[in-house]
């Protein structure tokens, strides 16, 4: 029999119908067939193996369709369905949650950011960089003026408050008066005590404040009396007066005494000054307004006319 002739399905059948593997693609079925056919010849199954052929090509061979998934595959796969499903949703939740913390942190980020302008607009000279930041630069000289609860610190750099320089005067003791020009550039502060005087000093000499500062602060010692002159004359307040105390010197004239000397030298300077004399104006003397024109506003120009100029 021309086995070539029949389909791959037609081929398994015959091979199903003796027992034989229907395994293997279509040149492998023939020849398993051709096969058990040399084997019935030889073994004289000549006249059942054409029976068999002849019953295969009068019959049609069904077609076989494939059964049906198992009910544990279905179950398997929905299950793992399930899984990811529920995977993917915890996926979508966290990223949510990130998402939600993320927007959190930078609507903080965003908040502070905001603060930190707001508080730089309004007051930029009072942060706590330039009120903390201080460099100290080598030691601290004797002083060669005598000691005193005053002193006159020169070296300050704008821009700075009152306030923040008020507050580092006042880290070496109690600030009793303080003085400062409009410039900025020194300070005259009377202290409680000498003692908190020199701590200022040893504390405020060759420190760089504020931090963009390029200078340093020097400290001297000076009389209560000029620190009152001072503050009186810069404050435009001539009744200001500090309190003396014991540790200040007895010589020292208290403020009704220095504003009442200050009086007497005016008056006496003003008693034996000698007048000025009048000089009589020569004969010969000669008027600006004779020589030239002037114009009738303020502040006057006086101008002339000038003749053509000449080789003579």
């Amino acid at each position: 029999m021309d086995w070539s002739s029949l389909k791959v399905a037609e081929l398994k059948q015959e091979l199903k119908s003796r027992g034989l593997s229907q395994t293997g693609k279509k040149a492998e079925l023939i020849a398993r067939l051709e096969e058990y056919e040399d084997a019935n010849n030889k073994t004289g199954g000549d006249e059942a193996a054409t029976e068999d052929a002849k019953e295969i090509e009068t019959t049609e061979e069904p077609v076989v369709e494939p059964p049906p998934p198992p009910q544990e595959e279905e179950e398997a796969k929905k299950e793992e369905g399930t899984k990811k499903g529920e995977e993917q949703e915890e996926e979508d939740k966290k990223e949510l949650d990130e998402g939600k913390v993320a927007g959190q942190i930078f609507k903080h980020a965003i908040s502070d950011l905001n603060d930190k302008k707001r508080k730089s607009s309004s007051a930029p000279e009072d942060s706590e960089d330039v009120k903390k930041a201080k460099t100290t630069t080598g030691s601290v000289p004797e002083s060669t003026t005598p000691g005193s609860r005053a002193l006159l610190v020169i070296g300050f750099q704008r821009p700075f408050t009152l306030q923040a320089a008020r507050a580092l005067l006042e880290e070496s003791g109690k600030v009793m008066a303080m003085w400062m020009p409009t410039i900025k550039d020194r300070a005259y502060v009377v202290y409680g005590t000498k003692a908190e005087a020199e701590k200022a000093r040893q504390n405020l000499w060759g420190i760089t404040w504020p931090a963009n500062s390029t200078k340093t602060l020097e400290a001297s010692f000076v009389s209560v009396c000029d620190a009152e002159r001072s503050i009186r004359k810069g404050g435009g307040n001539p009744d200001f007066a500090i309190e003396r105390t014991e540790e200040d010197p007895e010589d020292e004239p208290a403020p009704e005494e220095e504003n009442n000397k200050e009086d007497k030298e005016v008056v006496f300077t003003i008693k034996n000054h000698p007048a000025p004399k009048a000089h009589d104006s020569p004969k010969d003397a000669v008027d600006v307004a004779s020589l030239f024109r002037s114009t009738k506003a303020s502040p006057m120009i006086y101008w002339t006319t000038c003749k053509p100029f000449t080789p003579k």
